[in-house]
């Protein structure tokens, strides 16, 4: 039984492999590897500098521009085996931003587009929420949840 946990072989694997490599690797084995999206710039140099008395816009562009990169570097090494995940870890009013930008990079499934449907709607963002759900519905046509979702237009 484990009664303490750390994170401390994680971060040595981080520290002397690199994250994407972590990442596209756990992928290349077939399994998903995923890309935590806090703060992804600490990771990357010239934008941890360029950002470091930033204002919370240009350090926002640049975790951006850290996922994209993340993403690319990870996927390459997967070379088309396994997945790689973004787990979007935001304040719900950021969370569609990072959502669609980890949709430009790949492949997404349908749960993907229902939950960014599910945020919409919470933000009370209804016809962003269905337009999300019926991308959602053509990549999984047997979901009856979803279809029920969108026949009541709610979540």
């Amino acid at each position: 039984m484990i009664t303490v946990s750390s994170n401390l072989a994680t971060n040595v694997l981080i520290e002397k492999l690199g994250v994407d490599r972590i990442r596209g690797t756990v992928a290349s084995l077939g399994a998903v590897g995923t890309i935590a999206s806090v703060d992804l710039r600490r990771h990357h140099p010239d934008l941890r500098e360029a950002t470091a008395h930033a204002a919370k816009a240009e350090v926002d562009a640049a975790n951006l521009t850290a996922l994209d990169r993340e993403i690319v570097a990870a996927r390459a090494l997967a070379a088309g085996r396994g997945m790689v995940a973004v787990n979007v870890m935001r304040a719900v009013s950021e969370y569609p931003r990072y959502v669609k930008q980890a949709i430009g990079k790949g492949e997404v499934s349908a749960v993907v587009y229902e939950h960014l449907g599910d945020i919409y709607y919470r933000m009370n963002q209804k016809d962003l929420a269905m337009e999300q759900w019926q991308m959602a519905l053509k990549l999984d046509e047997a979901n009856s949840a979803l279809r029920d979702k969108i026949a009541r237009g709610s979540l």
